[in-house]
């Protein structure tokens, strides 16, 4: 079973550096992707709220990273780049934004499973279409993105 964690990428393309990452079990959760993708999830919640407007991250390089990936990162995530923050929610934060493909999805669609751990998953089993973009999460509905239906077969 392939284990996951998400991290930030540095801005700078030509550079893979991992700026932070979380690991689930500082949160009592699973390392596999549907245990992060179960909606409600506290851990998914407060890496997401670090990508809200009032985090440290918002509109940056996510990436979910599978230990089975061709190109490693969750190997390369050390515990100088590991952050545990207090739990946080965000009920508030509606949109997940990728600004690279001016794309959204509506969380609210999706009440089941939280799409951000699917979409910007980079794993041997599972590839994700929004993996390394830059990602944030909003309130508002943004009006020059277009939206994108996150659903799993």
């Amino acid at each position: 079973m392939e284990h996951y964690r998400p991290l930030i990428l540095s801005a700078h393309l030509q550079k893979q550096k991992i700026t932070v990452f979380m690991d689930s079990s500082d949160y009592n959760i699973g390392a596999t992707l549907i245990e992060h993708a179960k909606g409600g999830n506290p851990f998914v919640e407060t890496f997401e709220y670090g990508l809200s407007p009032e985090g440290y991250h918002h509109k940056s390089r996510v990436v979910w990273a599978g230990n089975y990936a061709p190109i490693n990162l969750y190997n390369q995530c050390t515990e100088y780049s590991q952050i545990r923050p207090s739990t946080k929610s965000t009920k508030q934060y509606r949109f997940i934004l990728n600004h690279s493909k001016k794309l959204y999805v509506d969380k609210e669609s999706n009440a089941d499973l939280h799409p951000l751990p699917f979409l910007t998953a980079e794993g041997f089993t599972h590839p994700g279409p929004w993996a390394r973009d830059v990602i944030s999460v909003e309130r508002q509905k943004p009006v020059d993105f277009n939206e994108f239906l996150f659903y799993l077969e």
